[in-house]
């Protein structure tokens, strides 16, 4: 099956103390993105706990529209722990997630790792890659998700970035076991407020 998905984010930031608070609404399209997927939006706070280490806890509200069962509400608190590490122009990123999800079939638990890379070429180009594995804790064994990406990321003007990447993802948990290959294009706009 063949499809064309648009997702929009929009993402708000503000900074007090030591506490990062975020607000991040967002709509996905799937239909050649012309039926609604998904209206969904993010709210937390992050916190630095170490040089190396960040702690996120974040709450998410979403409407889910699928095949079966049209716009459900679904809710996520997921715990996470994020680290970085820079060695010359090679970025190592480390996030471990804790997440309980929460719709009309009942409560999933799950553990997410994902490990990124992202190399500085220079000019404004960086080639990135990552893998994330979901443990889910829901009688299947081994990983009930996975994805691995890579792709190229170029900065085009000042706070303007644009992505272009593959990435192979497994679904193991679901009824049928599906796997896609997703060839996505992303594109930031970073607005500072004065």
């Amino acid at each position: 099956m063949q499809d064309f998905e648009t997702w929009y984010r929009f993402r708000l930031t503000k900074k007090v103390g030591d506490i990062k608070l975020h607000v991040k609404p967002g709509i996905r399209l799937f239909e050649n993105s012309l039926v609604v997927k998904a209206i969904l939006s993010d709210f937390g706070a992050s916190y630095k706990v170490h040089k190396y280490f960040e702690l996120t806890a974040n709450y998410r509200y979403s409407r889910v529209n699928k095949y079966d069962v049209p716009f459900y509400s679904s809710q996520r608190l997921n715990l996470d722990l994020d680290s970085d590490l820079d060695v010359n122009t090679v970025n190592f990123s480390l996030r471990n997630r804790s997440q309980m999800d929460l719709d009309y079939r009942g409560w999933e638990f799950a553990n997410r790792t994902k490990l990124s890379i992202k190399h500085d070429i220079g000019e404004g180009l960086a080639f990135f890659a990552s893998t994330e594995g979901w443990l889910a804790f829901d009688g299947i064994l081994g990983f009930s998700k996975y994805r691995f990406t890579f792709g190229l990321q170029a900065d085009l003007a000042k706070r303007n970035r644009m992505a272009i990447y593959y990435r192979r993802q497994v679904l193991r948990g679901e009824r049928v076991p599906t796997s896609s290959n997703i060839i996505g294009i992303s594109y930031k706009l970073k607005l500072k407020s004065s």
